[in-house]
């Protein structure tokens, strides 16, 4: 039986993704070539991708690491064997950990046929911070752990930050979000943390007059940039007449975001924010912009809901053709793993 074919619930695709996004180490665009995870094995397979083959071994050692030490914190707590099994197969761990790694090998074939390569100077940072991370007992690595890892186990650190921040990469690659180019020109409002509701608002129509002033001589075709450079309290963007750029969906609050997504293009609008009032002018949109880094995805308001909306349903698809067109190969039941409970327990 091929177990490709199981149905995976689009939240696992969305966790998988988010859990990489947020907890790995920044990604790069260039230098460092995409290196091989697995040698063929002698022993029983638990999924193929392209030439990449992935032993049962290689599956259990992830069981054990990801899911053992959960176990063993249950068990001190009190809680049973039973009761731990059963909790697992409500949540589908086994099912779980087999489709993370298939996506991460899906996603590590896709980055060589797409050319993707990582920054080898990144990568060497990374390696040196994870040699510096506290060891399990509290104490930082050092000593002769320090010298092991210069040879086969820095190799061995070095190949799992390459794949690791590929794997990021394809995420940003492949998440999308609409992007917009507009100016603007910030009056800004601010009260104290203990001001009241009605303090607040008599805050913001003392300034919203002169910002419906600005509004009309804008409409009436007044230079946009030398008002900004006169009147924009935005340090960021007044000394270029208010040119924000190109600004994906996510980047700003959300009153700001949803008036320059819905107003005419070139036509002013005054929008409310918590900051304060924005003339804004919105001079061209673009649909479903991939992210250029990582890093600019993460910074993103919520990079879920932009992953959950573009990556989840491509690389869906992207799985199903792969299984149609013989890329992946599932031999494995994950259910005919055992949980790793510790031994004698």
């Amino acid at each position: 039986m091929n177990y490709a074919s199981r149905p995976r619930p689009r939240m696992v695709v969305l966790l998988l993704a988010l859990v990489l996004l947020l907890a790995a180490c920044q990604s790069t665009s260039s230098g460092e070539r995409l290196v091989t995870q697995y040698q063929q094995p002698d022993e029983p397979v638990a999924f193929q991708v392209g030439a990449e083959v992935i032993p049962v071994s290689a599956y259990e050692q992830r069981l054990q690491e990801q899911v053992g030490p959960i176990i063993q914190q249950k068990l001190e707590s009190g809680e049973t064997r039973e009761a731990i099994a059963q909790e697992a197969n409500e949540h589908n761990v086994r099912q779980l950990i087999l489709d993370q790694m298939i996506q991460e090998e899906l996603l590590l074939w896709q980055a060589r046929q797409e050319g993707v390569v990582i920054d080898s100077g990144e990568v060497s940072e990374a390696v040196a911070r994870q040699q510096e991370l506290p060891t399990p007992e509290g104490t930082a690595t050092g000593g002769g752990e320090e010298e092991a890892l210069t040879g086969d186990g820095q190799a061995t650190m070095r190949r799992e930050q390459v794949q690791q921040q590929v794997i990021l990469t394809m995420i940003a690659r492949h998440t999308t979000a609409d992007a917009y180019r507009a100016r603007h020109i910030m009056l800004s409002v601010s009260t104290p943390m203990t001001a009241t509701q009605a303090q607040q608002q008599a805050a913001f129509a003392a300034v919203k007059p002169e910002a419906e002033k600005i509004l009309e001589q804008v409409r009436g075709g007044a230079d946009f940039a030398a008002l900004a450079r006169e009147h924009s309290e935005d340090q960021g963007s007044a000394a270029d007449g208010g040119d924000l750029g190109w600004v994906r969906e996510g980047d700003l609050v959300p009153q700001f975001e949803e008036a320059a997504m819905s107003a005419e293009l070139h036509e002013p609008v005054l929008v409310e924010t918590p900051y304060g009032y924005h003339i804004v002018v919105v001079e061209d949109r673009q649909a479903d912009q991939p992210f250029e880094s990582v890093d600019e995805l993460r910074n993103t308001r919520n990079p879920g809901v932009l992953i959950d909306s573009s990556f989840v349903p491509w690389y869906e698809e992207f799985r199903k053709e792969a299984e149609g067109q013989g890329i992946l190969s599932v031999s494995l039941d994950p259910e005919s793993i055992l949980l790793p409970f510790p031994k004698g327990e």
